[in-house]
C-alpha cells in the first residue's frame, strides 16, 4: 500500500466509521479499523460483527493494499496531526527474502501502518486485512428513498424508543415497515411513542425490527441531498448512499400493536395549536420545578389559552402562560412526563405545533387518556404521550 490522503477527509471517515468499531472484545480484530487501498479511493470499514459501517473517500492511491488497524489510538493520532495530507504505506511482513532475481514467493501480509504527514512519521502494529470479518450480504429486495426525507424521520422517530436498561428488547427497536409505496417506522417504551410516515417512488415490503441504537447513526450516512438505498434479505438490513454503507442484524421479537394505542379522530378530543419555539422554552423552564415523572407538569387548557406549570409547594412552582395559541374544545388540567413533552417538541421543525387530549368520557373532569404532539402542517411525524394520574391529596390522620 502506498496512499496520500487528505487528512481532514482521513479523520471525518474514522469518526463515521467508529461508532461500528468494539469498544471491547475478545476478538482484538472487532476493535481494529480496516483500511483498503483501491484504485483512486481510500475505504474504512469497522465492524463489531452486529453492525458494520463503511466509508471511502478520493486518494491518490500509488499501490493497493489492505491492513487492519486499532481503532480508537488511529483516530486520537489522526486528531493530533497538523499536516493537511497523509502518507499511508505497509511494511513486508518478517521473515521475507526480497531480491530482484529471487522466484516470486506467497508473502506474509503486512501487520504494520506506516503513517506520514508533515514532520511526523508513525510506525502502528495492526492485524493482517485477512482476519477481518466479512460482512457484506446478498440483498433480495432494494428501494431508494430521498435521504433527507429518511434522516429527518429517523431523528423524530428514534428518540422515543426505549433506552439499554429496557428488559424487552424489542422496545430497544424501531419497527419499520415498507409497504406499497409508504415507509413507515414506530418506536416506543411503554409510556410514549412516535410514529414517523414517509412515502418513496418504488414499492417494496418490508416488516422489521431495527436496533435504535444503529439506526441514529444511519443520518451521519447522508451527503446533501442523495438518494439512500434500503435493502435487505431477513437477516439483514443495508443503508447504502453513493459513497457510505451501514449494516445491521434486525432484532427477533413480537412488536406490540402500537396502532392500537394511537387516538383516533373520531374519539372525544380538545385542540390547542401554540408557536412551537414558545412552547418548548415554556416546558424547559417549568421542568426544573417539576418533583420527577412520577408528578410531571400540567398543561392548564381553557377555550382562549394554554398554561404550563409545576407545583411542589406554595414557595417552590412556576407557571407560564403560551400565548398566540388556538383552542378547539375544552378539557381539565392534563399531567405529563416533562422529559417526552420536551423530546418531543425538540423533534418538530415547525413553527407551530398541535397538542390534542383524548378523552374516553365526556364526563367533566374525566382524565385524559392520551394526548398527541404533533407539527401544524406536515404530516411526517406524530408523539403520544400518556398522561401521568393527578396526584390524590394527602389526608392527615386526626
Amino acid at each position: 500500500m502506498q496512499v496520500t490522503c487528505d487528512r481532514t477527509q482521513l479523520a471525518a471517515a474514522l469518526a463515521l466509521v467508529g461508532p461500528a468499531v468494539a469498544k471491547t472484545s475478545t476478538r482484538p480484530i472487532l476493535t481494529t479499523v480496516l483500511i483498503t487501498a483501491t484504485d483512486s479511493a481510500l475505504r474504512l470499514t469497522g465492524t463489531d460483527i452486529h453492525m458494520g459501517i463503511r466509508t471511502q473517500f478520493g486518494a491518490r492511491v500509488q499501490a493497493p493494499g489492505a491492513i487492519a488497524v486499532p481503532a480508537a489510538f488511529l483516530t486520537d493520532l489522526v486528531k493530533t496531526l497538523t499536516g493537511d495530507t497523509v502518507d499511508l504505506s505497509l511494511e513486508p511482513g518478517p521473515n521475507v527474502t526480497m531480491t530482484a532475481d529471487a522466484v516470486t514467493v506467497a508473502q506474509p501480509e503486512a501487520t504494520t501502518l506506516v503513517m506520514s504527514s508533515d514532520h511526523n512519521r508513525s510506525r502502528i502494529k495492526g492485524l493482517a486485512a485477512s482476519e477481518f470479518p466479512t460482512w457484506d450480504a446478498d440483498l433480495t429486495n432494494r428501494v431508494t428513498v430521498a435521504a433527507p426525507t429518511l434522516a429527518t424521520m429517523i431523528k423524530q422517530v428514534v428518540p422515543a424508543a426505549a433506552g439499554e436498561g429496557e428488559q424487552r428488547t424489542v422496545l430497544q427497536a424501531i419497527r419499520l415497515i415498507i409497504e406499497d409505496a409508504t415507509i413507515t417506522m414506530y418506536a416506543a417504551d411503554g409510556v410514549w411513542l412516535a410514529a414517523g410516515t414517509a412515502t418513496k417512488d418504488q414499492v417494496g415490503t418490508l416488516n422489521s425490527l431495527v436496533p435504535a441504537a444503529v439506526l441514529r447513526h444511519v443520518p451521519a450516512l447522508i451527503n446533501g441531498d442523495e438518494e439512500i438505498e434500503i435493502g435487505w434479505n431477513g437477516q439483514r438490513l443495508v443503508f447504502r448512499t453513493a459513497t457510505n454503507q451501514l449494516i445491521t442484524s434486525v432484532t427477533e421479537g413480537n412488536y406490540p400493536q402500537v396502532q392500537m394505542v394511537i387516538p383516533k379522530d373520531h374519539q372525544l378530543n380538545s385542540r390547542v395549536e401554540a408557536p412551537t419555539a414558545m412552547l418548548r422554552r415554556a416546558v424547559k423552564v417549568v421542568a426544573q420545578f417539576s418533583k420527577g415523572a412520577s408528578t410531571g407538569i400540567t398543561l392548564g387548557v381553557t377555550t382562549t389559552s394554554l398554561v404550563v406549570n409545576a407545583y411542589q409547594s406554595e414557595d417552590q412552582n412556576s407557571q407560564v402562560e403560551v400565548e398566540d395559541v388556538t383552542v378547539t374544545g375544552e378539557c381539565g388540567p392534563i399531567m405529563v412526563n416533562p422529559r417526552y413533552l420536551a423530546l418531543a417538541l425538540q423533534s418538530i421543525r415547525t413553527d407551530r405545533v398541535s397538542i390534542r387530549a383524548f378523552f374516553a368520557s365526556p364526563n367533566p373532569g374525566s382524565c385524559a387518556n392520551a394526548i398527541t404532539v404533533e407539527p401544524v402542517g406536515s404530516n411526517g411525524i406524530q408523539y403520544v404521550i400518556m398522561p401521568l394520574a393527578p396526584e390524590k391529596p394527602t389526608v392527615k390522620a386526626a
